[in-house]
């Protein structure tokens, strides 16, 4: 069978549409690789972006840094994340922010990075970017110890000293729901304490 088309060739609407749900429908998983491989490839752009920041970091051109650990960090990079958190907290690049700066520490220790929940439970503690809540940063503590963190641990001691009871037993169970929820991937160690 052959088809003559004589130009100008004028199409309906609806074909383009028609035509890519066909294509749906006899070979689904080659477009659901599609997205999983443009997933992973966010992935890789942000982790990219991450990595230029920390050389940035290194060469102390924070205003640079802080552009892509932005950009990073909207993807959801938890290591850009716990960057850009203690550059709005020092004011390194950007304007010294503590509301943004906790912010930021907590998207990172929601996804299970130690020092993030550490310095989070600092800004708790301390009031740094909100009101002070030691149960609050009992809790983050807690997690951070979890994870190896030795500097929550001795926080965590110090401030259990001075918890009362029910305050101890809010805290414990606050950090029981949290660990149930977020990644124990990270571990703090001698290779992941610059992250």
């Amino acid at each position: 069978m052959r088809f003559d088309l004589q130009w100008p060739v004028v199409f309906p609407i609806y074909p383009i549409p028609f035509l890519l749900f066909t294509l749906l429908l006899l070979s689904p998983t080659a477009f659901a690789g599609k997205v999983i491989s443009s997933a992973d490839g966010q992935a890789e752009i942000s982790q990219q972006r991450y990595l230029k920041a920390r050389q940035l970091l290194q060469q102390r051109q924070y205003r640079q840094a802080a552009g892509l650990l932005i950009k990073a960090a909207d993807q959801g990079n938890r290591l850009a994340q716990y960057r850009l958190g203690l550059l709005f907290a020092r004011g390194a690049g950007v304007d010294k922010n503590l509301v943004k700066a906790r912010e930021w520490l907590q998207k990172a220790a929601l996804q299970g990075h130690p020092k993030a929940q550490f310095y989070l439970g600092q800004m708790y503690l301390f009031g740094d970017g909100g009101a002070k809540e030691p149960v609050t940063a009992a809790t983050w503590f807690w997690l951070a110890t979890s994870l190896g963190d030795r500097y929550a641990k001795d926080s965590l001691r110090v401030m259990t000293a001075k918890l009362s009871a029910r305050q101890f037993e809010q805290a414990k169970r606050r950090a029981r729901e949290l660990w149930s929820r977020i990644p124990h991937d990270m571990k703090v160690s001698k290779a992941t304490l610059m992250h």
